[in-house]
């Protein structure tokens, strides 16, 4: 009785033995199975984490091109804005040159003009051999004069006033002549002479005098 109580009991803990050792197994197992699943979730949440850093890479790309499209959009108007400015520049360089020109040429065509008036003038003196001061003829009476006394000394156009007769300076040795308005080829009807001071003046006849240039 007592020998089958034993075997019993050695029965009981082989039996327990045996379902510990399947306990350990299974949870060993179980154990083993979870840590997978827990590293392929760890894996795959590695995953997701790679991918999502990659599209963002990939987005800031795109944006990195995008702001460099505007940035060289930008540069380019702010090229040509520089361009205008310099053209501006330029422009207000020339139109002030211009200006300095056109006042340079507004000084020339003064100078020119009065330079024109004077080459007329000469002409005028050239065509018409005197030109006559705007002042009175002067007249004196047949006589004996001095120059710078009597009458000033100067280039005169001198011409019979009344009648005719003769016209000594310096005693004949710088004029000696016939004045008269005849048509007789021996009076002279006018006669261009210098007067210097202290010339002496005889004449027969009264002459009138015309200080030309």
């Amino acid at each position: 009785m007592e020998e089958m109580k034993v075997d019993r009991k050695k029965r009981l803990f082989g039996k327990e033995r045996i379902i510990l050792i399947v306990i350990i197994l299974t949870s060993f197992i179980v154990g083993q199975k979870l840590g997978y699943n827990n590293a392929r979730m760890v894996l795959k949440d590695k995953k997701l984490t790679v991918q999502q850093i990659e599209k963002e890479i990939s987005d800031l790309k795109e944006q990195k091109i995008s702001k460099e499209e505007e940035f060289k959009k930008i540069e380019d108007r702010y090229q040509e804005a520089k361009s205008l400015i310099g053209q501006k520049e330029e422009l207000e360089k020339n139109i002030k040159n211009l200006e300095k020109s056109i006042q340079e040429k507004k000084e020339e065509d003064s100078f020119l003009n009065t330079k024109l008036a004077d080459k007329q003038k000469e002409l005028e003196f050239l065509t018409n051999g005197i030109i006559q001061k705007k002042k009175e003829p002067r007249v004196l009476l047949a006589g004996e004069f001095i120059v710078g006394k009597d009458i000033p000394a100067g280039r005169y156009k001198i011409e019979p006033n009344n009648g005719s007769g003769n016209y000594f300076v310096n005693e004949g040795r710088k004029a000696n002549i016939i004045l008269g308005n005849q048509s007789n080829t021996m009076y002279l009807k006018e006669y261009i002479l210098e007067l210097d001071e202290g010339d002496s003046i005889s004449a027969t006849l009264s002459t009138k005098y015309t200080l030309i240039e």
